[in-house]
């Protein structure tokens, strides 16, 4: 005879509370791109070639961008909040989403 499994109420089965319990993966058109500036949209495209309003070329060059946003050398003027970064590390992290 096969056991049967018994929940206690108001738990769930343990793979029902981690898709409860998840974060959303962040997406670049949702959460990443409105996390840049205009003026920075306008300096990244003269200063190193790319558009940091472009999912393709944000994905391409995401490891330098993190690596200037970490490392609080970007935005010159006025650097990200540390959760702005981890926001961005998240969609890093998460498969770079568009």
């Amino acid at each position: 005879m096969a056991a049967r499994r018994v929940t206690r109420p108001g738990r769930g089965s343990s793979e029902e509370r981690t898709k409860k319990d998840e974060v959303p993966v962040p997406h670049f058109t949702k959460d990443i791109r409105p996390l840049f500036q205009k003026r920075d949209v306008e300096q990244m495209k003269s200063n190193a070639g790319f558009d940091l309003s472009n999912f393709k070329d944000v994905r391409k060059h995401a490891g330098r961008i993190f690596l200037r946003l970490s490392t609080k050398t970007m935005p010159p003027d006025k650097p990200w909040p540390d959760n702005r970064i981890a926001k961005f590390k998240e969609w890093m992290d998460g498969g770079m989403k568009p």
